[in-house]
């Protein structure tokens, strides 16, 4: 493309981008795949993947490239951050023009073609029209930028390999795979109509599990460590019963469908939570609503309540974290399982956590093996942490606290209900349970929740 601004060398951001760029183009692919394409709605662009056949390899290779529309064609500028020579994938088309697209959630063979010099002249400014800063790559090289049209092939579907990916916070992109597949198997099974959609945010992508009557008054769930979204099918039928409309949320650092942008960056202490699940309920259009917390959920709904309590209406926290403290003996039991996950291992560690309850272990024992298995260490989740008593004395929303009696990481009910009695308007109910009590006393957690936001507040 002669009609090109040019410029003269290198220079250090234009270096510097490229560098990034490479670097990056794994996750970014494995991040666009898992959003659909959402994740570039944040940034108000038109991206594709672009699968290209390696010219001296003739393995695919796949980028992350910004698009623009031409009737049905797509149009991609080989930019290459404004380096002094095109990028691989340019010439790898120039070997190989059929290549394959993913466009959102569609994926399609096409066909390359350079523009002439005079089709790229006169193309060029639709380009800055749609993305005024790529004016930067042509004043950075002495070399035309080629524009390169993709023409769709009807009736040809992608098949092959993918592109290399970023396994994320996933020891594998097997198992991060394998874990997308037990998630899928379990909302296939959905006890409702189920709606799911992605929330980008600043640090993550979200994703959602929506239940219950479009107009029904609004409940967030928000479940417990290394049990997903999903852990709230026992219980979302009844709210949907009773007229609500509950999101359960996947909390991004864990196994689930939520992604972080960068696995090095999750949200890790108080503000950083509650600021999360705020971006969640603006991007619900929800004001105010119920806020339901299991086990670390729970404590990740008191920091959203403390931060933010004029979102709240109601706030149940069942077999909830954030009361008190862990035991060292519980931490260390859960960090082996999660550094050193022998089978042998997850196996005491499910039962000592998730108790034996047929309920439980049933519908869950095989997701949470399936959990602490794929995620690699560290953590990518804030510590559980006690929630002093000054803060909770603070807290006035009518808040439902439900313990179970036999529960190994809360411990002893009376020692949570003597936390818990610091809360200005509480309930405190006992059942016997262990640990997951919205799963092993599904239909007594669900009737104290409907009671309590029927009657305003759950009484004696």
């Amino acid at each position: 493309m002669t009609n090109a601004v040019r410029g003269h060398g290198t220079d250090l951001a234009t270096r510097l981008e490229h560098e990034f760029d490479s670097r990056s183009v794994g996750f970014a692919a494995w991040l666009y795949r898992r959003t659909r394409g959402r994740i570039a709605r944040v940034y108000r662009r038109r991206v594709l993947l672009l699968t290209t056949t390696g010219r001296r390899s003739g393995r695919p290779r796949t980028v992350v490239v910004q698009y623009f529309p031409d009737g049905e064609d797509l149009v991609v500028a080989a930019a290459n951050s404004g380096m002094p020579t095109n990028p691989a994938w340019y010439h790898n088309l120039v070997a190989t023009p059929r290549a394959r697209v993913e466009v959102d959630d569609q994926t399609f063979e096409v066909d390359a073609e350079q523009l002439t010099d005079a089709e790229a002249a006169a193309f060029w400014p639709r380009v800055l029209d749609a993305a005024p800063d790529y004016a930067r790559f042509p004043a950075r090289t002495d070399r035309p930028i080629p524009l390169v049209r993709l023409r769709p092939i009807a009736g040809e579907t992608a098949v092959g390999e993918r592109g290399d990916e970023n396994p994320g916070i996933y020891r594998s992109i097997e198992r991060r795979d394998a874990v997308i597949d037990g998630y899928d198997r379990i909302t296939r099974a959905w006890p409702v109509e189920l709606r799911q959609f992605d929330i980008p945010t600043s640090g993550s992508t979200v994703h959602v599990l929506d239940s219950g009557p479009i107009d029904g008054a609004p409940v967030l769930l928000m479940h417990a460590a290394s049990m997903a979204a999903t852990s709230w099918a026992p219980n979302v039928a009844a709210l949907a019963d009773a007229g609500y409309r509950t999101f359960a949320v996947d909390h991004p650092g864990e196994a689930n469908r939520s992604v972080l942008v960068d696995p090095s960056h999750f949200p890790k202490d108080d503000a950083s939570v509650a600021a999360l699940y705020s971006e969640v309920l603006d991007a619900l259009d929800v004001e105010r609503c119920a806020v339901v917390g299991a086990s670390a959920g729970a404590q990740r709904a008191l920091r959203l309540t403390l931060a933010r309590p004029d979102r709240v209406r109601h706030l149940a926290l069942v077999g909830p974290m954030g009361l008190t403290p862990l035991r060292p003996a519980a931490i260390v039991r859960m960090m082996l399982a999660a550094m050193r996950p022998t089978e042998r291992r997850i196996s005491a560690t499910a039962r000592w956590a998730l108790g034996t309850d047929p309920a439980v272990t049933d519908r869950y024992g095989p997701w949470f093996s399936l959990a602490v298995n794929a995620v690699a260490p560290p953590p990518r989740v804030a510590r559980p942490t006690a929630t002093p008593a000054r803060l909770l004395e603070t807290i006035t929303v009518p808040t439902l606290v439900v313990l179970g009696d036999h529960d190994p990481l809360v411990g002893p009910p009376a020692r949570a209900a003597a936390r818990a009695a610091h809360l200005r308007d509480v309930t405190i109910r006992v059942l016997s349970s262990g640990h997951l009590v919205n799963v092993e006393r599904a239909d007594d957690v669900d009737r104290l929740l409907v009671r309590g936001w029927h009657d305003q507040h759950w009484g004696a």
